[in-house]
Order: C-alpha cells, then sequence, then structure tokens
C-alpha cells in the first residue's frame, strides 16, 4: 500500500513532530507499505491560479502526483486563527477536483486549545469531500498541553495515533477489495 503523509505548514514545529511521530510508528509497525512525507516546509509551491497540475513549473506536478496515487493519505495541519493555513488549502487547491477519489485520508491536527476541535469537520472535510476523499470520521486533535517544547508530551497522543493509522489502513484494505471486485465484475 501506498502510504502519504502531508506536513501542511511551513510555520513552527508541532505538526511536523506529530506527522513524523504517526510515520515513524507506521515503518516500524507496517513494514511492507511504501511511504512517502511530504513535508511543505521543502517544497516552493506555486498559488493555485486555476491551472491543470501539470501545467505548473518545477516540483509541483511531482508533489501533487505523488498525493494522487496514494492508497492512503494522512494530512497533518496546524489550526491557525481559526483555519487551516493557507499553504495547505494553497495544496488543495492545486489538486484537480477528483483528484482524491478512492483515497482514505485521515486528519492529525495541532491546535492552541479545544476551542478549535470542530476546525477539522467544519474546514478541512469540506473541502477532502469535494476532492472525493475517502475520509476517516475520527481524527488525531493535539493541543498545545500535549507538548513539552515541540515534543509529544502526551502519551494519549500515541495511542489515537495509533487508533486512526489502523483504522485508515483497515478501511483502506476493504475498500481497496471492494474495488478489485467491482472491476473484476464488469471485466475491466
Amino acid at each position: 500500500m501506498n502510504i502519504v503523509i502531508v506536513s501542511g505548514s511551513v510555520a513552527g514545529n508541532k505538526t511536523r513532530a506529530v506527522a513524523a511521530a504517526a510515520l515513524e510508528w507506521m515503518q516500524e509497525e507496517y513494514r511492507d507499505h511504501q511511504y512517502s512525507f511530504l513535508d511543505l516546509t521543502k517544497y516552493q509551491l506555486p498559488y493555485s491560479d486555476g491551472r491543470h497540475y501539470q501545467d505548473y513549473p518545477g516540483e509541483t506536478p511531482a508533489v501533487l502526483q505523488t498525493i494522487m496515487e496514494a492508497d492512503l493519505l494522512f494530512v497533518a495541519s496546524p489550526i491557525f486563527q481559526a483555519g487551516m493555513p493557507g499553504v495547505l488549502k494553497n495544496l488543495f487547491d492545486l489538486l484537480p477536483p477528483d483528484a482524491l477519489e478512492h483515497i482514505v485520508t485521515g486528519l492529525i491536527v495541532t491546535a492552541g486549545s479545544l476551542r478549535h476541535f470542530m476546525i477539522p469537520s467544519t474546514q478541512m472535510k469540506p473541502v477532502l469531500t469535494y476532492l472525493k476523499a475517502h475520509i476517516i470520521e475520527r481524527y488525531v486533535f493535539v493541543e498545545d498541553r500535549d507538548f513539552q517544547g515541540s515534543t509529544i508530551a502526551n502519551e494519549d497522543v500515541y495511542f489515537r495515533i495509533h487508533r486512526l493509522v489502523r483504522e485508515a489502513l483497515l478501511t483502506a484494505e476493504i475498500q481497496s477489495a471492494v474495488r478489485t471486485r467491482e472491476e473484476e465484475a464488469f471485466g475491466f
């Protein structure tokens, strides 16, 4: 299975730390999968202007292709000013409208407080639904109090990450089996 993790911020370290912890655990626990870690601090993505994704210069088409080839996608995002960061929304805007069709998608969110708990449901999930993602309903929400500096200090965060990963992997496996069955029924 091709698993892609996006660290969706260019500021701060907490979101990247949680995304990296999820990646590290998956690589240890599920060694037979292929992993890609897309840290948006490493890419210079242009602002979306409505072009086809392959018409953008530089590394943009390759980054987007990596996402679209995923069987399982994890999006890690901080909440800034009661919303997802612009760089993450721009990444979503660069994708074609059906880019995430059949891609099981899990969310990992960092925020200053519980006041932002509903942002993934009210802002991120609608965008991902538009892109046709199969979204795991449960998401991991990590508050500032769960960190000591940029290090995860609350063991429950690891438990929640593990639960999300297991649920997402199982969902992706089931979805793949269903798609295979449908394709065989049509003779594709």
